[in-house]
């Protein structure tokens, strides 16, 4: 299978510091001669200061992208169901919570700092995605854009309760309120999904762009762009000219 990626972070028009981390790349499992490709995508926002956040979100990605590789090195040489690559997800992420949380009880500094992470993986033509928070994945196909994830945010629960409406979701004062973050508590549930990869272009991005970009525009920025690097690059332009007040984060996948 085909695949192109490029992924770009940008401290924004208003931060002092950039608390987003991604990961953009091949697994590598430790196995010779195997012929399992294995691509995974993450991006995680942190939180908790410029010192807590940034700390935060490089700790989840690290140690979810190790977990995930001596994981997945088990299940291609044991010769497991693919069943397993959800537990496994769920269980990387579980670990990333674990090594956040305790991190922040160990150093007083660190006190309260969290993350968000959504991550995808491409293993045996499926795509795997995990995703605790507000950062997204989107999929964009044929038929147009659609969001995969779901915040865990206080608007999305006014929403779900049909309390207020898309409109006034994208202008309400709480939206970067999230109810569930990696590192908060001593455990999280992560959402999981699995999607054939067909002939699609996804999107792992902070909220930087998506509370500055509407879904239209992006789909047409990466519908219009001649390569994923000069989309991705348009993406974060775009948020900062729309005032830039967050880290933006943005990772393309095009099967």
């Amino acid at each position: 299978m085909s695949i192109q990626f490029f992924g770009s972070t940008d401290i924004g028009e208003v931060r002092d510091s950039n608390q987003d981390s991604y990961y953009a790349d091949y697994l590598d499992c430790g196995i010779e001669g195997e012929g399992e490709d294995i691509f995974l995508a993450a991006v995680c926002d942190g939180m908790g200061g410029a010192n807590g956040g940034s700390y935060a979100s490089r700790l989840a990605i690290d140690t979810f992208v190790a977990e995930l590789s001596a994981g997945m090195k088990n299940i291609i040489t044991e010769k497991l169901s693919q069943d397993a690559c959800e537990v496994l997800l769920s269980y990387a992420a579980k670990c990333a919570n674990s090594e956040v949380y305790q991190a922040a009880r160990k150093k007083e500094s660190l006190r309260g700092m969290g993350t968000t992470l959504v991550a995808m993986m491409i293993f045996r033509d499926t795509v795997y995605a995990v995703n605790i928070g507000d950062s997204r994945l989107y999929i964009i196909a044929d038929d147009g854009i659609c969001k995969l994830t779901r915040d865990h945010s206080y608007v999305q629960k006014l929403l779900d309760e049909g309390k207020i409406t898309e409109d006034e979701a994208r202008v309400h004062p709480n939206k970067n309120i999230i109810m569930r973050a990696v590192g908060t508590d001593p455990e999280v549930k992560p959402d999981f999904f699995k999607v054939l990869p067909d002939k699609k272009t996804f999107l792992l991005c902070s909220d930087g762009l998506s509370n500055f970009v509407d879904d239209k525009t992006i789909e047409k920025i990466i519908r219009s762009s001649v390569s994923l690097r000069e989309a991705v690059e348009t993406l974060i332009e775009k948020a900062n000219a729309a005032g830039g007040g967050d880290n933006i984060t943005a990772v393309l996948v095009k099967v």
